[in-house]
């Protein structure tokens, strides 16, 4: 049998011109997670081969080095870089919804003037995923939501197929590439998909299990023990 853990990057600069990096929440969520996976795992993965897997975001790089930091560089591990766990791109998205909002300082400027910036961003990106998925206006998108959904189905399956009995993989990643996994292993459909994506909290794992047929098996879903454990602040964005 393998495992595979699905590792959610941390809290990301939500409400900055650049998104794409790690608040300082974010990076002691990735902390406290190497941490307690450290406890709970180094033991058993000494006898293991041990691949790190991560997006090319910079949120993903990021989230594996704090990782990294807490689980201790003591053993040497595999790293590669795949581009098929890459998040889907919401700017481009939001601004396709909303044209007015191409420009990232213009957005930044309207939602944080509301009372709740995150509530504000919330609704949008919510009414702008809804017409992405939607499938009508695919040409307009720089990746549809079908592409998006074969791009990390692809992906997963072939890290299945390719996993090696003894063998652990962290894979570094983002919120829509975890649930389009969960997706994709348990045959769900959109709807109950993005559901998913909605709930997977910063710094969460979802784990799962494969044998050499090729089989995979949800372990569990969205753990974010580490957080609760140290007081840390649980968060979604």
């Amino acid at each position: 049998m393998a495992d595979i853990y699905l590792i959610r990057h941390g809290q990301a600069s939500f409400g900055k011109v650049n998104y794409d990096e790690l608040s300082d929440q974010g990076k002691e969520q990735s902390f406290k997670l190497g941490l307690q996976m450290q406890t709970q795992l180094s033991e058993s993965l000494k006898d293991r081969q041990v691949r790190l897997v991560h997006g090319s975001l910079q949120r993903h790089r990021q989230t594996m080095d704090q990782w990294l930091s807490g689980f201790g560089k003591s053993a040497e591990f595999e790293t590669v870089e795949n581009t098929h766990f890459d998040e889907f791109d919401h700017e481009n998205i939001l601004a396709v919804a909303y044209p007015e909002f191409a420009d990232k300082n213009v957005l930044a400027k309207h939602i944080m003037k509301s009372d709740n910036p995150r509530k504000a961003f919330h609704m949008l990106y919510e009414k702008s995923i809804q017409r992405w998925i939607a499938g009508q206006y695919d040409h307009e998108y720089a990746e549809s939501f079908t592409g998006f959904k074969q791009r990390c189905a692809t992906g997963f399956e072939k890290l299945v197929k390719e996993s090696k009995s003894g063998e652990s993989i962290f894979v570094f990643t983002s919120g829509g590439p975890i649930g389009m996994c969960v997706q994709w292993a348990l045959g769900l459909d959109d709807k109950n998909t993005f559901q998913i994506n909605g709930a997977l909290v910063n710094s969460s794992v979802t784990h799962f299990l494969t044998n050499s047929n090729g089989d995979c098996t949800l372990g569990f879903l969205n753990n974010y023990s580490h957080l609760y454990q140290d007081g840390v602040e649980v968060t979604y964005r």
